[in-house]
């Protein structure tokens, strides 16, 4: 009985241990992004939460997960290798927007392929107090304390992100 405590005790700190790897039965690795996101609906956190960028072992998928505590409270990005490039426009796209442009596009609606719910989520550029910000509506998303509904990012944060996904071109398969 010792050995097999022992035995286990191992196999947890030998995969617990792995670097960017929560545990050892998990198929993906997290790198840290450098991305502030921030909550619309909660302005008491100014600091934002970092953008944990999730990627596959295999190459297959990436997202970016928002965690609070030691749970991921909300996510958005899902990629695959055929989705990135519509990504990349998006994010693009906010960083040429002129507020001032009426005729661009604001707003885009994003499937969501990585919640059991599958609930389609809407992405804006808004222009709020002299700053544009790019906006995650994930309707009514979060845990009991803290209002992850919707997610925003500066214009520095969008540019971070966008060399981010561009950099998934060579990792994704």
């Amino acid at each position: 009985m010792i050995r097999i405590l022992g035995l286990i005790f191992v196999l947890l700190t030998a995969g617990c241990s792995t670097p960017g790897k929560p545990a050892f039965y998990y198929t993906w690795t997290q790198y840290k992004t450098g991305v502030e996101v921030m909550l619309v609906n909660e302005p008491q956190y100014k600091d934002g939460f970092d953008g944990i960028l999730r990627l596959d072992d295999k190459g297959e998928y990436a997202v970016m997960a928002i965690y609070y505590g030691g749970d991921m409270s909300s996510h958005f990005g899902y990629v695959t290798k055929d989705s990135l490039e519509s990504w990349i426009t998006m994010y693009t796209g906010f960083l040429k927007w002129d507020p001032q442009n009426p005729a661009q596009p604001a707003k885009f609606t994003i499937p969501d392929n990585l919640s059991w719910t599958h609930k389609d989520y809407d992405v804006e550029y808004r222009f709020l107090n002299g700053k544009k910000l790019f906006v995650i509506n994930k309707h009514s998303t979060g845990n009991w304390f803290v209002d992850f509904s919707e997610l925003s990012m500066d214009e520095a944060n969008v540019a971070k992100l966008t060399d981010v996904y561009i950099d998934l071109r060579q990792k994704l398969k």
